[in-house]
């Protein structure tokens, strides 16, 4: 019975394991407030919604508006919640806690030829 139950662990676990969408980079670019690593997984073209203000940007331009945004709410945590597919698109929800807030984190992938591109990021204050 216990050679089951660990059966069961080892395949759960794995599953959780493929199914990730969020790059492990993104998840502790956010952990650490870290821009820079962030723009490493962003298109060149990248469209942002922070905290209700909207852009259609380069990624470098990008990277100094989420340096900002780091640097007014530096952050404590982030948890992915949710990993999702529509036709060609992925997305994931995630959780950031920062210092003063906690906000909801949208991001919308393509594939690219390499890896999986941001090419939407929403960060919104709950």
């Amino acid at each position: 019975m216990k050679q089951y139950f660990c059966i069961i662990i080892i395949i759960i676990s794995s599953l959780s394991i493929f199914s990730q969408q969020v790059p492990d980079g993104i998840i502790h670019a956010f952990e650490k407030g870290d821009a820079k690593e962030l723009t490493l997984y962003m298109h060149d073209n990248i469209e942002l919604k922070i905290l209700e203000k909207e852009y259609v940007t380069s990624k470098n331009q990008a990277s100094r508006i989420i340096e900002k945004f780091f640097h007014d709410y530096p952050p404590l945590s982030f948890k992915v919640n949710y990993d999702g597919s529509k036709k060609e698109s992925n997305y994931s929800q995630g959780k950031l806690k920062s210092q003063k807030a906690l906000f909801n984190v949208n991001l919308y992938f393509m594939e690219g030829k390499k890896n999986r591109t941001i090419y939407y990021l929403s960060i919104e204050k709950i």
